[in-house]
């Protein structure tokens, strides 16, 4: 029986016609190729969008964590914005006795940065909160809760392509 299945495995030989040709593994290599560039492009917008879908609940979360602090504690909680370096400190207290609140959620040396992913990053912008430094109404680069957890007054941030806004009376968000 040994013998019949090495008999018929030695007289099988391949065929002239197995297997591709030059031309179909060029073509084969090229639609590969075009579908990788699709597909790559694709993702770039995926992680663009990613990045700000994550940035924006970064904020969003945060917003909704300063007025429960503010409330809880019956206390000012200030989120300070620095627009040139991407990222904002969380300060409690009244303006002229602040002191910055070292354990906030997501803080990292004192501040609250975004994640890096890949080639994109966090744009933080615009914003058109105002403070209650001066006596004019001059747009302020923080976002102030008073006791209670009722802003200051509202306004908007701009993260990538989207804009965070604060109602006056109430610190309800949306997201445009």
């Amino acid at each position: 029986m040994a013998m019949k299945i090495k008999n018929i495995l030695s007289s099988i030989k391949p065929s002239t016609f197995a297997g591709f040709t030059f031309i179909e593994l060029v073509i084969l290599t090229l639609i590969i190729g075009i579908l990788s560039a699709v597909a790559l492009t694709k993702s770039r917008d995926d992680t663009s969008n990613f990045t700000t879908s994550i940035a924006v609940q970064q904020v969003t979360g945060d917003i909704d964590y300063c007025k429960s602090l503010s409330f809880s504690k019956n206390d000012t909680i200030t989120m300070v914005f620095d627009l040139e370096n991407e990222f904002y400190k969380v300060y409690t207290g009244h303006n002229s006795t602040r002191t910055l609140i070292t354990d906030f959620p997501n803080f990292v040396d004192n501040k609250v940065t975004f994640p890096k992913f890949g080639i994109n990053s966090v744009n933080l912008s615009n914003l058109t909160f105002y403070s209650s430094h001066s006596n004019t109404q001059i747009a302020q680069k923080e976002l102030q809760f008073l006791p209670g957890g009722i802003p200051f007054v509202g306004g908007n941030v701009h993260v990538n392509s989207k804009i965070i806004t604060i109602a006056n009376e109430t610190g309800k968000w949306t997201v445009n």
